[in-house]
């Protein structure tokens, strides 16, 4: 029997967006989590170097008397004031931000979502900031306030100061690592987009108008409603520009298809989750889908007790092999597992994708199609028009008007824009995904210039040492360029472990590529390279430049 359950409304309607968008907004939310990690690496390599800096000031404070859990706690909070700063702007940009989001995401849906800012998104804004503030000021903090008295009293370098520069370039190893990996996956979501879109559809979408109409809404019942759309779908015909006519019970690429369990007649062949349409005389015509055997359907179909279908070359394959499917019939399974009134077979249509373009050409069937069937459900009509279909929408609205002006026209729209609909979700993930990739690219590329800036300012003596001792400046540029690509080298390894390992959670939003595409990691490993030697130019500059005179009159 059937079953029926309640839920609470407040958690949102759990059908066809959570199913359809569900795995795409984790994907997505995942990478927001390594954009938010990537920014707080970064600005916990700023802490460290100015705890660096304020060494000798700390040095003073403990020598003072002061204890190092009061000092831990006063970094701490200037940690997590700048935290809490952030996410203060976070909370600002959040409104226009999610009205764009919004747009990229349902835009072609009919669902309507509203989403707002109130005290649970404010709270968690706000423990995501005080646990960044907490976490990445932490170490910084404790670092700092870990000193010589004796040495930091002295001047120059601290003995082990160039060893603490590690901490340093970890996080820059770090933040090389997750933009490589960001910049992997916005590859692979970009060109699984081109995959999509280079995916044959079997039938021409161009110049072709769809809407719906349900006569039902306007009082028409039974005959009176078979009789209107008939009139509807005459009408249009005469229209100027119109070149052909028909209607269906689902629209192509819609979203809304049915799905059936069929078995041959008379055998053993069977096939679960076929597709199914309910047709017009000269959709196929309409939608050029052309037949490969057999006829199309008539009008003496659509009013005839003995049901026909047209079924497409991959079903015939599967229920009849090599054999000619024409006068064979087939049979739905219904859920009692009664077999339906039996539908002949008088045609054989080419292969034509029907609703989701991520998966292999369905098994599909069309038979006759009225309203009898299913009064509730709005008719389909595909106009095929000389020139661009909306410029015949006004003639539609007028010729459906002519006929009762009660009908209500829903979905108005070209039969392209359906098509690109199905591409939404992989638009999403590859706009968002390479917006998320530049970002963390132009964050490692701070950190990595932070971290040299401030290895060479710490090693400034050391240099003029060098090049006193007869070190040209090219050599000083090229070591300080090549100490940066050494560092992203290895942040590319830890990335490519790390694609590795998440290849499993990629593959699922991914189509006609592997994660470990090749093509696509040594594009991602070409731009980490060429923005790393960019980020050490600066440093490198700035430590050729360095004058041995000064570097050794310095402290």
């Amino acid at each position: 029997m059937p079953q029926l359950s309640l839920t609470s409304g407040a958690r949102g309607v759990d059908i066809r967006l959570r199913r359809q968008y569900g795995d795409t907004l984790w994907l997505l939310m995942s990478g927001v989590a390594l954009l938010l990690l990537l920014a707080c690496l970064n600005v916990a390599a700023l802490l460290l170097a100015r705890a660096s800096a304020r060494r000798r000031e700390i040095g003073v404070r403990l020598a003072l008397g002061a204890r190092r859990s009061r000092l831990v706690a006063q970094l701490l909070v200037e940690s997590v004031l700048l935290a809490l700063l952030g996410g203060i702007a976070a909370a600002a940009l959040a409104a226009p931000a999610t009205h764009a989001l919004l747009n990229l995401l349902v835009q072609q849906s009919a669902w309507p979502i509203e989403a707002r800012l109130d005290w649970r998104v404010l709270g968690f804004t706000a423990l995501i900031a005080l646990s960044a503030g907490v976490l990445f000021g932490l170490a910084p903090a404790l670092r700092s306030t870990r000193v010589d008295l004796m040495a930091v009293m002295k001047r120059g370098v601290l003995p082990g100061e160039r060893a603490r520069l590690g901490g340093d370039k970890t996080l820059a190893v770090a933040q090389t690592a997750l933009s490589l990996l960001l910049l992997i996956a916005a590859g692979l979501m970009g060109r699984t987009l081109v995959n999509f879109s280079r995916q044959p559809l079997g039938f021409n979408p161009e110049h072709v108008l769809t809407f719906q109409v349900n006569g039902r809404d306007s009082g028409y019942r039974g005959a009176a409603l078979v009789s209107l759309y008939a009139r509807v779908r005459e009408r249009l015909g005469a229209l100027p520009g119109v070149s052909a006519v028909a209607t269906s019970q689902h629209t192509l690429l819609g979203g809304d298809s049915g799905s059936e369990d069929i078995r041959a007649v008379g055998g053993d062949a069977a096939w679960h989750g076929s597709a199914r349409n309910g047709i017009s005389p000269n959709f196929f015509a309409t939608m050029q889908i052309p037949l490969t055997a057999g006829r199309d359907i008539n009008d003496t179909d659509m009013n005839s007790t003995h049901r026909v279908a047209i079924v497409n070359q991959v079903l015939a394959s599967k229920l009849f092999g090599a054999a000619n499917p024409i006068g064979h019939s087939l049979v739905i399974e219904t859920e009692q597992q009664l077999p339906s009134p039996p539908y002949e077979i008088i045609g054989v249509a080419a292969n034509a994708r029907y609703d989701d373009l991520g998966v292999s050409l369905p098994p599909t069937f069309s038979s006759p199609y009225t309203p009898l069937l299913n009064p509730v459900i709005d008719v389909v009509y595909e106009l095929r028009t000389a020139g661009p279909p909306l410029s015949a929408a006004p003639m539609v609205r007028d010729a459906v008007r002519g006929i009762d002006p009660n009908l209500v026209i829903t979905r108005l729209q070209p039969q392209t824009k359906l098509d690109g609909a199905t591409l939404g979700q992989q638009r999403l993930l590859a706009r968002l995904g390479g917006a998320f990739a530049l970002l963390g690219l132009l964050l490692a590329a701070i950190g990595l210039e932070g971290t040299m800036a401030y290895a060479v300012n710490q090693r400034t003596r050391e240099i003029g040492i060098r090049m006193a001792l007869g070190s040209s400046r090219s050599h000083v540029l090229a070591a300080t360029i090549g100490e940066t690509v050494l560092l992203a080298g290895m942040g590319m390894v830890l990335g490519l472990a790390l694609t590795l390992a998440s290849g499993r959670v990629m593959a699922s939003q991914l189509f006609g590529i592997r994660p470990q595409d090749p093509l696509t990691i040594a594009g991602a490993i070409v731009a980490v390279l060429l923005v790393s030697a960019a980020a050490a130019w600066l440093p490198a500059r700035r430590a050729a430049n360095v004058d041995p005179i000064l570097a050794l009159r310095a402290e």
